[in-house]
């Protein structure tokens, strides 16, 4: 049995020095959902400030797009199964950036407190928070509720 919680930013909300501290103490973990990530990379007004974080995620959906226009060119000119290994690739290349991307909005969230406060804004954030350090998070947030008997 998995004894950590999920809980969103909406069941305890904290301000993002009070994020950092736990985080840093081992106390929580700061999550994401990828589909989150991926509207919060495409949408401007709610990016970070370090443009590389959307960058990286705009350069490698680029690359996958070209890796399989070159496989289709290959299965044109060449051998047809090179559609299958374009296909492939590009399908691990795509999953592999949505899951870079939301690390980079998380290390995003822990350096740049207005995107973290953004993304708040939007329940966004998902804490992961072990059990036995529960009502010590609790504690230190000021927010009491009933939570621990959250799956």
């Amino acid at each position: 049995m998995d004894n950590k919680v999920n809980i969103s930013c909406a069941e305890m909300p904290m301000p993002h020095h009070i994020m950092k501290e736990l985080v840093q103490k081992g106390l929580i973990q700061l999550g994401i959902d990828d589909a989150i990530a991926i509207q919060v990379s495409s949408n401007r007004n709610l990016q970070p400030n370090n443009w590389a974080v959307t960058g990286a995620l705009h350069l490698w959906n680029w690359i996958a797009v070209l890796i399989f226009i070159v496989g289709i060119y290959l299965a044109v000119t060449d051998k047809w199964w090179w559609i299958i290994v374009a296909l492939v690739v590009s399908g691990i290349v795509v999953k592999a950036n949505k899951k870079g991307n939301s690390q980079n909005l998380l290390d995003a969230g822990l350096a740049e407190p207005l995107f973290y406060t953004k993304i708040a804004s939007l329940n966004g954030w998902v804490f992961r928070i072990d059990r036995s350090n529960l009502e010590a998070v609790q504690e230190r947030v000021g927010h009491k509720s009933n939570i621990t008997n959250k799956k």
